[in-house]
């Protein structure tokens, strides 16, 4: 009869104590919840739940204690990365929310090695969440593989009394510690029980069958009187003496706090998510210097041609009152990725350019995107004016999950790119709805504005050359300063700043350029977002800081849509060409897309490292974001030894080989090994030699009994005996390393490792069935 390994013996788990067990974990999560820290504390919870079921589950089973240490690790992971990727946008593909995970992961890390305030509060669910899976999967496994009772009760006890400490709020929270320290006695009561049970199986002994219920019983009444007795204890809390002590226990508590608010700094109550600073209304006032900070970094997929510009828009005002701009009554409609892009009327010489936009401020709530805007990869609301056709015209985008730095979001859009014959011949017959909401002026407008505007357009007979002209205008006649006075009280603002002041920044610039126009029947409107920054060419990608923060003239052309107008003086001249210039794939439709570089984009981009060389700009070392270069580097290498790891794990071949290989390296520089490298110094196995020491770790893991004593073929016999199948291709192996080793012979090693490479599957599968308790075939 062939010989059967015998399979372990797995770990017994009492469902009624893993129950008891599974409750004991979820306190803290619910605690949390109670607290209302941040949202999406349901993650929490539901990761306790699955990591006590995976930590029975590997409990049960017959791995070791590093396997399952492996298989938790990957489970966790999984979990976690499914879980927290349910918390975004059901719009974005998994691809997305997993690089956002890992983006928002890397951020964090920065963040709290600079000892900055974090501001993401989803970094607080995925490191309770991760808190809370360990508590379940460990300990279970201490309960029951290592029949460990404090190690297991004590690290949830730990976190709900930290969690009461650190919370100022006006939730009650006491009930959860008081129910914590019940359940301790009832699982204690359950578990003694149970193994008392164990016991009597093995010795078989005869007891009475309400034996079990009465235990279970007495342990109830008892930790209801002990809850009851430490509930019953305020005049502990009222003495003077107790509050003392308690008062020396909880400064490191005070201090903790201290370090939770920076670590977490984005929870409930903090600084605000958003970074917004364009509201519902704008108003003129004086100007200050912008935050000198990075706003985001943007890469594109092709850039305008024709004289286009980017100008990455926020919103659009219509309506001028009192020195403040604001948006008339419109429509919100909801936007969904998957449906494709917004119904834009179909205007003529349009670019649709997509886009990539990385934040680097904490969040965002509304979306920064060329205008006009066709498409986001984000779910969220557009605020429209609708038209007869059925089309919509876009004033702005928000999403409903903010997005936060290390996401990031596509759009696309469609960009202006007419010539300026073009604009000159378009017709002066403006829709309904454009008349509606974009001619209105003010009756505050003073008569010497009028008539400004007509003098500056004087003898000329279309828009286009009337925006022009008012551009150069305000180009020529006004200075940019961007910290200004307020205006003075009892003036009418435009008036003040085009005669008086004539000092401003581009909030004033866009806004009488909009007015002027109006005031001679031309629709126009306030654009706000952003200048198109710093172009970094040898990278591809733009960044933004705050002082790009930017408002400009758009003005409304039939059959062309709005178009871009720059009369602030600090910016470059936005100067379109006569005649089109032939582009390769041009679209005269926003929704077809045109990312082909053409000679125009190529000589845009040297125009713009001319520019970055002559203002002193161009330093690649500042360029570098050393913070997220580290992190990835910390995650590449991290990843790297995991990989290793494992493999020497199960190639202890391959490990001593590279040890080897080390220990000869040292030497030749002139580096005595260590002692332990010594040791395997002369290990130089031929190729067959290798696949022969291979197969034989494969022996002792399978559970093939051996030693050092044993001869190739009493290891090839055992082998066979317990795998007859693959019997022929051991002695294959056996017979090539016996004839090389001890006979001598040269032989060509390729017939070795294909049978190596046909019997290592085979292994593979035995060792998994093996694992998983099915019985070994032995025919």
């Amino acid at each position: 009869m062939p010989r059967r390994v015998e399979s372990p013996k797995r770990t017994a788990i009492d469902s009624i104590a893993l129950f008891f067990f599974l409750v004991l974990v979820l306190l803290p999560g619910l605690s949390l919840r109670s607290a209302d820290w941040t949202d999406h504390l349901k993650v929490v919870t539901t990761l306790g739940i699955l990591g006590t079921l995976a930590g029975a589950f590997l409990t049960w089973s017959i791995f070791s204690g590093r396997t399952v240490t492996l298989l938790n690790s990957v489970y966790l992971l999984f979990s976690v990365g499914w879980q927290l990727g349910n918390t975004m946008d059901p719009a974005m593909i998994w691809r997305d929310r997993i690089t956002s995970i890992i983006g928002r992961l890397g951020v964090f890390v920065e963040t709290i090695l600079q000892g900055q305030k974090n501001q993401d509060p989803l970094m607080f669910v995925f490191l309770m969440g991760i808190l809370l899976w360990t508590m379940g999967s460990v300990g279970v496994w201490s309960l029951f593989r290592k029949r460990g009772f404090w190690p297991a009760i004590l690290p949830p006890g730990i976190m709900l009394i930290t969690n009461q400490i650190l919370y100022l709020g006006s939730a009650e929270l006491d009930g959860y510690l008081i129910f914590y320290i019940f359940m301790i006695l009832i699982l204690a009561s359950r578990l003694d029980i149970w193994r008392r049970k164990l016991l009597w199986q093995k010795l078989r002994a005869q007891v009475a069958p309400n034996t079990i219920f009465a235990f279970s019983r007495a342990g109830v009444i008892l930790a209801i009187l002990i809850v009851l007795l430490a509930w019953g204890g305020p005049a502990f809390a009222q003495s003077e003496h107790a509050a003392k002590i308690w008062g020396v226990i909880t400064i490191p508590f005070d201090e903790l706090r201290d370090k939770f608010a920076d670590a977490l700094g984005g929870l409930r109550g903090s600084v605000g998510v958003g970074y917004d600073i364009y509201g519902e209304s704008l108003s003129l006032e004086a100007g200050v210097e912008p935050a000198d900070i990075l706003v985001m970094q943007i890469t594109t997929e092709g850039r305008p041609q024709n004289g286009g510009r980017l100008y990455w828009f926020a919103r659009a005002y219509n309506i001028y009152e009192s020195g403040s701009w604001k948006i008339s009554t419109a429509d919100t409609i909801e936007f969904d990725p998957i449906e494709g892009d917004l119904p834009l009327p179909p205007y003529n010489s349009r670019q649709t350019i997509q886009v990539e936009i990385s934040p680097k401020v904490p969040s965002m709530h509304g979306l920064y995107i060329p205008s006009q805007p066709l498409w986001a990869s984000r779910s969220g609301e557009v605020d429209v004016h609708r038209i007869p056709n059925g089309t919509v015209d876009v004033i702005r985008m928000t999403t409903y999950w903010v997005v936060r730095e290390g996401e990031s979001y596509s759009a696309r859009s469609s960009i202006a790119v007419p010539t300026t014959n073009e604009l000159r011949e378009a017709s002066t017959e403006y829709p309904g709805w454009v008349t509606d909401n974009y001619l209105q002026v003010p009756e505050s407008i003073t008569e010497r504005t009028r008539q400004l505007a007509l003098q500056i357009t004087e003898g000329i007979d279309n828009p286009f050359d009337k925006a022009t002209a008012i551009t150069h205008w305000l180009r020529t006649n006004i200075d940019y300063e961007r910290v200004t006075q307020p205006p003075p009280q009892d003036v009418e603002q435009i008036d003040w700043f085009l005669f008086d002041y004539q000092v401003g920044f581009c909030n004033w610039y866009a806004s009488a350029e909009v007015l002027l126009l109006r005031t001679l029947g031309v629709p126009a409107r306030m654009a706000v977002g952003y200048a198109r920054g710093n172009f970094h060419a040898f990278e591809g990608y733009y960044e933004v800081r705050g002082d790009d923060a930017h408002a400009w003239p758009e003005i409304f052309f039939p059959g062309y849509g709005w178009v871009e107008f720059e009369p602030t003086g600090n910016q470059s001249v936005l100067n379109r060409p006569e005649e089109r210039e032939p582009i390769e794939g041009a679209s005269d439709s926003p929704t077809n897309p045109n990312r082909a570089l053409d000679e125009g984009l190529l000589d845009s981009a040297a125009d713009d490292l001319l520019d970055m060389l002559a203002q002193e700009q161009f330093n690649l070392i500042d360029q570098i974001d050393f913070g997220s270069l580290i992190t990835w580097l910390i995650f590449i290498v991290l990843l790297v030894a995991i990989v290793i790891f494992s493999w020497f794990r199960f190639d202890p071949v391959s490990r001593v080989s590279a040890l080897a290989t080390v220990a000869i390296g040292m030497q030749r520089i002139g580096i005595q090994p260590p002692q332990v490298l010594q040791q395997i110094f002369n290990y130089d196995l031929t190729p067959i030699g290798k696949i022969y020491s291979r197969w034989s770790v494969w022996l002792r893991r399978l559970g093939i009994p051996m030693n050092l004593f044993q001869t190739p073929n009493e290891r090839a016999m055992a082998f066979g005996e317990q795998y007859p199948p693959a019997s022929t291709l051991g002695w294959k192996i056996v017979d090539s390393y016996v004839q090389e080793r001890f006979g001598g012979a040269s032989l060509e090693h390729d017939v070795v490792k294909e049978t190596w490479h046909d019997l290592r599957l085979y292994l593979w599968i035995e060792w998994i069935r093996k694992k998983i308790g099915l019985k070994v075939r032995s025919t």
